[in-house]
């Protein structure tokens, strides 16, 4: 193994740890907080702690996917859009008590896609978006058709993404960053890039004044929908 491939490795364990290594710190200080509790308030850390403990098991999940990509075990098939957004969006709702504000304008219903890549796909857009925007506005998920595919962009409300960061997106080479550079979600959006390019998607970003957009676009089904 060069010295190039040695640093690549090394610069994603570090990532992938400080990823992982903020949530369970987090869960740490909620269970420490249970101290002197009431039933209620002891119930509502509770919700807390499964919360979290939930997202780390989903970023630990992806990152298995990620190593299991290679050997091309996720099939292709029609999958459902709008079916994988409200389970996405049901599923975040449960687990963190929030609502995203969802539209659906597209007419195509299906996408070449394996759905379990699709739906932790969007789980990273999603939760990134949840966590960059600011109290008092809201992330919104939107599905629509763009020439002969469907894309689906998560639209947060806070700090912009570093420039470097938007560059890799819009270039395809996420895996380039540095690790000073994930702590804006980076290695969600490694995962993310990953998933879209085994899927022979595309992974766009759209920066604004007031956020960020990150949108990807996959390939429209041509089998008919049943229904």
């Amino acid at each position: 193994m060069n010295r190039r491939s040695e640093s690549e490795i090394d610069v994603g364990l570090f990532a992938v740890a400080r990823e992982i290594a903020g949530p369970v710190a987090l869960m740490r200080q909620i269970a420490l907080s249970m101290e002197g509790l009431d039933a209620e308030e002891r119930e509502d850390v509770s919700k807390q702690l499964v919360s979290v403990s939930e997202r780390v098991l989903d970023q630990i999940d992806d990152l298995m996917r990620v190593s299991c990509l290679a050997d091309g075990l996720f099939e292709m098939e029609p999958v459902a859009v709008r079916g994988v957004c409200r389970d996405v969006t049901d599923e975040i709702a449960r687990v963190m008590g929030v609502k995203l504000k969802v539209s659906y304008r597209n007419q195509q219903k299906l996408v070449v896609a394996n759905r379990e890549l699709l739906t932790a796909l969007m789980k990273q857009l999603c939760y990134l978006g949840l966590r960059n925007t600011e109290t008092g506005t809201e992330a919104r998920l939107s599905v629509n058709d763009t020439k002969g595919r469907v894309r689906m962009a998560v639209r947060d409300y806070g700090p912009s993404l570093p420039r470097t960061v938007v560059r890799n997106i819009r270039a395809g080479t996420m895996s380039r960053l540095a690790p000073n550079e994930m702590r804006v979600g980076g290695v969600g959006l490694v995962v993310a890039s990953k998933f879209v390019e085994y899927m022979q998607g595309e992974l766009g970003v759209v920066a604004h004044r007031d956020g960020v957009s990150l949108w990807v676009d996959l390939p429209v089904s041509k089998q008919a929908v049943l229904c």
